[in-house]
């Protein structure tokens, strides 16, 4: 039997998630771009700044300095430009903070799809461990009736090869549950943890589902990024709009004269920019961001168009993936349990081969872990309904279609295989039907999470 050994520190999701937003590495790089947007809107909101100018004037060719001039020249804008300068960096600053949180939202939930994923091997090695056992069983029994000469030698080979295969399903599931925990300690911003043994998984996080589609978008952060780059093209559109008018310019001069019969005497001036050129140039500026702007609000008609049917189909998911689970507790798991009762019955009176029984097991124990599988579907469903997911991609681990006798289970030892997308059963070593970007596991072990700021 597969001996499990737990770390004495169980890890929680939530412990998960909240250590996700502190440490984060791309968080906290999304965080640093918005806060140099607000920094720099602080910055621009400025007038700019004054020119000085010191130097001779008037000097005669015989090198006397009768006179040194200075002057002092300020713009001053046209009312609003510096506001709708700095008002546009700071939408742009609000519309990376709402970046931030559809990356944050995208993490989060590829945490929970690992997490949940991770909850499942670990059930698949318990599953694993108890047919071992069952095997062995069985071939005990055949090694019994061998020894008194009413079996044949094969039962208890047969019975050896099935074992085989099993711990070999069982070190493939190891690596992965471990390849989990290192896709984990990626997206939490930590090195990878090895040597030490998987730790008790406990997910205390209830998804809160939204009443209705409204309810949902007001809280969906995709779309608030994408209004808040509408706001930010808004407020830009404006700002070129006020480039064309004029600047008012103030020059203060004052000259020291040297000579007695020069007096020193001071003056001013003032003028203002002549937008000669606006047409062409403002004009350009104005109609490439009045452009950029109705781009903008089509990306949130799209976008708001694809989280709507994103929400009906998360519905039909969910309702999808309950009845699967009310299936195999109300009726498959039952009937299942009730061959295996039977065919065990047989293989006492010598009604039945052995090859027979071991298929029977492996039917019982992939029927409870398929049920398994789909519990925690209706888990990964309820959080597809209440994060409206855009990214990442659903993940599913139930097949779409419950693996009965002689349907697609392989070779003698095998439990069928989940490492594909579509209606195929599940094998006790490979991964889930749709993995998370960037995850990939398989009977070697997981991949990292790459790829999450585009998320």
């Amino acid at each position: 039997m597969v001996a499990l050994l737990i770390a004495s520190a169980p890890l929680k999701l939530s412990d998960v998630l909240a250590e996700l937003e502190a440490r984060s590495p791309t968080l906290l790089a999304d965080q640093a771009r918005r806060d140099a947007l607000l920094r720099a809107a602080d910055g621009t909101g400025w007038w700019d700044e004054p020119f000085i100018a010191v130097g001779p004037d008037e000097v005669s060719l015989g090198g006397h300095m009768p006179v040194v001039r200075a002057q002092l020249s300020q713009v001053f804008p046209f009312p609003g430009k510096r506001s709708a300068r700095a008002a546009a960096l700071a939408e742009q600053a609000d519309a990376a903070g709402s970046a931030r949180d559809t990356t944050l939202r995208g993490l989060r939930v590829a945490a929970t799809q690992v997490f949940v994923r991770a909850l499942f091997l670990r059930e698949a090695l318990t599953t694993n461990a108890l047919l071992q056992q069952a095997v062995r069983e069985v071939q005990a029994s055949a090694a019994a009736r061998y020894s008194s000469g009413v079996g044949g030698h094969h039962d208890a080979l047969l019975a050896g090869a099935e074992l085989a295969v099993l711990e070999r399903d069982a070190l493939a599931l190891e690596r992965a549950l471990r390849g989990a925990l290192v896709a984990l300690d990626e997206l939490r911003g930590r090195p990878p943890t090895t040597g030490a043994d998987p730790p008790e998984l406990i997910d205390d996080v209830t998804p809160a589902v939204a009443a209705s589609f409204e309810d949902a978008v007001a809280a969906q952060p995709e779309l608030a990024a994408a209004h808040a780059r509408v706001r930010a093209t808004d407020a830009d559109q404006r700002a070129r709009s006020l480039a064309a008018w004029p600047d008012l310019t103030v020059q203060l001069m004052w000259m020291q004269s040297f000579m007695a019969e020069e007096p020193s005497n001071a003056g001013a001036m003032v003028g203002v920019s002549v937008p000669l050129f606006a047409p062409w140039k403002q004009g350009a500026m104005t109609d490439s961001a009045r452009l950029l702007a109705a781009a903008e609000q089509n990306d949130v008609e799209a976008l708001r168009l694809r989280l709507r049917a994103e929400w009906e189909l998360a519905q039909q998911d969910l309702r999808s993936a309950t009845e699967t689970h009310a299936l195999y507790v109300a009726k498959i798991l039952p009937t299942t349990k009730l061959a295996l009762d039977s065919s065990e019955s047989a293989y006492a009176a010598r009604e039945a081969p052995l090859v027979e029984l071991l298929s029977v097991i492996r039917a019982w124990h992939q029927a409870s872990l398929e049920a398994e599988a789909a519990k925690l579907d209706v888990r990964l469903a309820r959080l597809r309904l209440a994060e409206l997911l855009s990214q990442p991609a659903v993940v599913r681990l139930a097949p779409q279609t419950p693996t009965l006798f002689g349907g697609g289970m392989g070779g003698m030892g095998s439990m069928p295989s989940m490492g594909s997308t579509g209606a195929m059963p599940t094998r006790m070593g490979a991964g889930m039907a749709a993995p998370a970007p960037g995850l990939v596991v398989g009977d070697e072990g997981a991949g990292g999470m790459s790829g999450m700021g585009g998320m």
